[in-house]
């Protein structure tokens, strides 16, 4: 300072923080970058503790299952398994927690928001010693549509071997609706036959309906709602309370929500019918949609053959 005090020199300091920076760039630039990945990743990518409570859900859930990632975070990965997979599913739970490292793969039917079952393809990473995740990192794939082609060819290949080799109506009947409720995942049907003294339609084999429901739906006359419906050739999958037909109090009781009528096509004539339902989904998924169409040629051609 000079003799009044006031300052005369001033002594400054500076550190190039440069490389700091460009590291703190980096890194943000990295960060952002899994992140990326992570949202639009295909396969789901989640952590779960060794209980299988899901501590982490990537975004793709959002795409592969309907879900908010914290919609299910903190929720047992064994409610969202189809019943029939719980135990495999917690076998191997149990064995991927007790050995360090990648486990092999499982197949197991996981729950949508819709309500329908998509098949995933799980394999699991144990970092339950890493002190940053403490957990199980599951990467999870959807192979439903694989799955479903699978099933679908085989399913038709069967069909097409069965009806080949019978001639009795009866047996056409049951055989075809058994392979589409096999490759469609529903869990009701029926299949009705023309009348040919009477004109209507009346009912020739059913599964997964109650006595109750059947005594209302066994034949629908030829000037009926249900009959027109078929005989104008209109195939229909609809909410079931929203369908353009009378529904009584047991058919309301029966509790179906979805519904799918088909008419059976022979030489531009309505022969018959496949009607399906479903309990649990909303809607005839797409998926079932194909399936039952694709299968409709060979009962058809079953069916002239038998009559």
């Amino acid at each position: 300072r000079d003799p009044e005090g006031r300052p005369a020199l001033a002594l400054g300091l500076g550190t190039d923080i440069t490389e700091r920076e460009e590291m703190r760039d980096a890194q943000r630039r990295g960060e952002e970058f899994f992140r990326l990945l992570i949202e639009n990743a295909l396969d789901l990518v989640s952590v779960l503790d060794r209980d299988g409570t899901i501590l982490y859900a990537g975004p793709s859930v959002r795409r592969a299952l309907g879900y908010e990632p914290e919609e299910i975070t903190g929720e047992s990965i064994l409610s969202l398994l189809h019943p029939d997979d719980v135990v495999r599913a917690r076998a191997a739970l149990d064995l991927a927690a007790g050995r360090p490292g990648m486990t092999g793969s499982i197949e197991l039917r996981v729950r949508h928001r819709d309500g329908s079952w998509r098949v995933h393809e799980a394999g699991s990473y144990n970092l339950l010693g890493h002190p940053l995740v403490r957990g199980m990192v599951i990467n999870s794939r959807d192979i439903t549509e694989r799955e479903e082609a699978e099933r679908l060819m085989r399913v038709q290949g069967e069909l097409g071997l069965r009806l080949g080799s019978t001639d009795d109506l009866e047996e056409i009947c049951g055989v075809s609706l058994r392979a589409v409720m096999e490759a469609t995942g529903l869990d009701c049907g029926g299949i009705y036959l023309l009348d040919e003294d009477t004109g209507g339609l009346r009912l020739a084999c059913h599964a997964g309906l109650s006595e109750e429901f059947l005594e209302g739906i066994r034949y629908y006359g030829p000037d009926t709602p249900h009959a027109r419906l078929v005989f104008r050739g209109e195939r229909l999958y609809v909410d079931y309370a929203a369908a353009p037909v009378p529904h009584t109090a047991a058919d309301l009781r029966e509790g179906l929500k979805a519904l799918a009528v088909l008419p059976i096509m022979h030489e531009g004539k309505a022969v018959g019918c496949l009607n399906l339902g479903s309990r649990r989904l909303e809607e005839v998924p797409e998926s079932a949609r194909r399936a039952i169409e694709a299968t409709l040629g060979h009962i058809s051609q079953a069916l002239a053959r038998a009559r």
